[in-house]
């Protein structure tokens, strides 16, 4: 666990260029927690312990830092002093980190590596990120199926080093081809009879994935049948290489972080304190921007009406009441339909079923919230028609808030665009001036009622 002193001793270690004491201090982590002791440290301390560290703790240490902070401090680099550290990172965490890198850099540390290494790195960059190709890494333990189980232990025994730095859950068996034939589970391969076949413990058409199979259908098929790693095959069925349970929980995590950037008015769906002043500004102020117009609805219907507000000023107290349960109803539901979306169970064909059953739940909140909200009204003011105004139009507006939640992220994501980033504006919007509507309109109608409070 970090500590600010941790901190403080790691700098000042950086700063005397003390490898024993940075031995110590970080020897005894966890890779992860390493990794956030160091994430404290400025940018030149960062890149003066990468440069004490051995290349392999580095890459550890490399592998755990954010993608947009592990891509910072490498580019702090010179090509000579990043292929090192790059050459130890696995496969898909080293991909990940060389499509962050500006282009520039990128051709003078793969050449810096060993060719087939390049070439390797440079053919998972070629995959889109959000695919089994972009996430997968090459580094797995396969056997020809003609092999034994004595072979294989063997065999295993003479690539201990070599395996003892993979995340090895299963052996993966081959046909002539180099197509997956099967698969077996460690804990079987030792459980197996000597001398027996790997055809005979393998477990046949096993669970896989192909290269182009994107990232909500690989994590549906790591939730489905609870795995440890799926292997990825081509086109041609040729194992090319493995997706670990780790790595899509993370790529789901790092989905989930940018999407509640997004639902925030974050448009690049990405931000942090350190960042440049105006990097942070310019996504938030596009996106503040537009609700000013937007929101210029709202208050033209608040205008339409001030005749009815001079003469019930009461109901200028009840408007941000109603547009604020009513837009969180909204938020709610908006919600729901982008998880589903994310999962693949929500689409424009099933738009109707969405909305009968965001119906259903927004008569029901809405009734009980209406109830609610009216008998305060009456509580209030001691008047039954400044409830009955309230607790209307807070039902009537859940109603559609909930409707509207539930529409526009799948009519959004139909047109191709961000239903992250739109929905928020959009829902807002309607809320507020709906619910300002409701409100007004029916103050008008029972204005003689309400009285001028």
């Amino acid at each position: 666990m970090k500590s600010p002193g941790d901190v403080e001793h790691l700098r000042d270690a950086v700063a005397r260029a003390d490898r024993e004491s940075i031995g110590r201090i970080i020897s005894g982590m966890h890779p992860n927690d390493a990794a956030r002791l160091v994430s404290h440290l400025l940018r030149r301390e960062q890149k003066a312990l990468l440069l004490l560290l051995s290349p392999a703790r580095a890459a550890d240490v490399v592998e755990d830092l954010p993608d947009t902070d592990a891509a910072e401090v490498v580019a702090e680099l010179s090509a000579t002093e990043a292929a090192p550290i790059v050459r130890e990172m696995t496969s898909d965490q080293k991909a990940d980190l060389l499509q962050e890198l500006p282009a520039e850099q990128v051709d003078p540390i793969l050449r810096g590596m060993p060719a087939g290494e390049a070439s390797r790195a440079r053919e998972l960059m070629s995959y889109p990120a959000d695919t089994a190709g972009g996430l997968m890494q090459t580094e797995f333990v396969a056997f020809p199926h003609v092999q034994t189980v004595d072979e294989v232990l063997a065999g295993l025994r003479a690539r201990a080093a070599e395996i003892a730095a993979m995340p090895v859950s299963y052996i993966y068996v081959l046909d002539e081809g180099g197509r997956l034939a099967g698969v077996v589970r460690l804990r079987d391969l030792m459980l197996a009879a000597s001398g027996a076949s790997l055809d005979s413990v393998m477990v046949r058409e096993p669970t896989h994935v192909r290269v182009d199979c994107d990232r909500r259908t690989l994590v549906q098929r790591f939730e489905q049948y609870r795995l440890m790693a799926l292997p990825v095959v081509d086109a041609d069925g040729r194992l090319i290489g493995v997706v670990t349970q780790e790595t899509a929980v993370r790529a789901a995590g790092a989905e989930a972080a940018t999407l509640m950037l997004r639902l925030s008015g974050i448009l690049g769906g990405e931000e942090r304190r350190d960042m440049p002043l105006l990097r942070r500004s310019t996504p938030r102020l596009a996106w503040l921007t537009l609700n000013i117009g937007l929101n210029v609805v709202s208050a033209a219907v608040v205008a339409a009406y001030q005749d009815t507000l001079r003469q019930a000023i009461a109901l200028a107290v009840v408007l941000p009441i109603i547009s604020n349960m009513s837009g969180c109803s909204g938020v709610q539901a908006a919600a729901v339909s982008i998880r589903e979306l994310t999962l693949g169970k929500a689409s424009t064909v099933r738009l109707l079923w969405v909305l009968r059953r965001e119906f259903a739940v927004g008569l029901i909140n809405g009734t009980i919230l209406g109830a609610l909200i009216g008998l305060v009204g009456f509580a209030w003011k001691g008047n039954p028609w400044l409830g009955l105004v309230a607790g209307l139009a807070l039902a009537a507006n859940t109603t559609l808030s909930v409707l509207v939640g539930g529409a526009v992220p799948i009519l959004l994501h139909r047109r191709g665009w961000d239903p992250a980033a739109g929905t928020a504006p959009i829902v807002t919007t309607v809320t507020d001036a709906a619910g300002f509507f409701a409100v007004l309109s029916l103050g008008s109608l029972f204005l003689s009622r309400l009285g001028g409070f």
